[in-house]
């Protein structure tokens, strides 16, 4: 008999109620929905049917998917197809791996206010990302990226940032590429984040200043005083990460 390999859905079913009892009041609708379907799904909480061989006899019971987008057990075919679509998006030019995030200070502002956060950071990313590259003396072309949001770290403690996709290169007209000089692709990472820090922390500070007495309820210190640092930091990895 094949061994039952831990899921995560076993997880939730072990520790759903001391998760609960801790953690229920900060917790969203959708969140508590997406633990539900995780712990339900492809077991009899959601039903299902049942199969049987026309020649034995033998009968298997196929219980139902909960279908939602945060499940692992669900995703797999569409990430699979989402992934096949983004390659099918490639240029054949060098990408690279740019990594937004914000300090540890601001998480709680973050777990309040995650639009809020999340949308200026998005933005604050795009603008810095579509200056440097439109700048003559990078690439000084109109690029598109590939922006993915993490609200959490490896050790999965809450660490919001964005790890972006960047192309050293793009299509001219009559598909002429264009490509980022030899020289400047092993600092590439570097070239994009120029202005980086200016120009994130200075979003986020504009939306702290303008709704910090009616939208967040963190304390109002840090909303009078961002730390000196500001809001972003640029991670770059000691090898350049080509994605093709």
């Amino acid at each position: 008999m094949k061994m039952h390999r831990p899921e995560l859905a076993d997880v939730v079913r072990t520790h759903e109620a001391k998760l609960l009892a801790r953690w229920n009041h900060v917790l969203s609708r959708e969140q508590k929905k997406a633990l539900r379907d995780i712990r339900d799904c492809r077991s009899a909480a959601l039903g299902g049917r049942l199969q049987q061989c026309d020649r034995c006899g033998h009968r298997v019971i196929l219980y139902n998917s909960c279908r939602n987008r945060h499940c692992p057990k669900c995703q797999a075919q569409a990430r699979a197809r989402w992934l096949e679509q983004r390659e099918a998006e490639l240029l054949p030019v060098p990408y690279f791996h740019v990594v937004f995030t914000i300090p540890a200070s601001l998480g709680p502002l973050a777990l309040q206010n995650p639009k809020l956060i999340y949308n200026t950071l998005f933005r604050a990313a795009a603008s810095t990302l579509l200056e440097t590259a439109s700048d003559p003396r990078h690439l000084g072309a109109s690029i598109g990226f590939l922006a993915v949001l993490h609200t959490w770290g490896q050790n999965l403690h809450l660490h919001p940032h964005l790890h972006c996709i960047v192309p050293g290169g793009n299509l001219l007209r009559r598909f002429t590429l264009r490509l980022l000089p030899e020289i400047h692709r092993s600092s590439c990472p570097s070239v994009y984040s120029a202005g980086a820090s200016e120009n994130v922390s200075c979003a986020l500070c504009d939306e702290l200043s303008a709704r910090a007495h009616s939208v967040f309820r963190a304390n109002s210190n840090l909303c009078r005083n961002p730390p000196p640092s500001g809001p972003c930091a640029i991670k770059s990895q000691p090898k350049i990460g080509c994605f093709v």
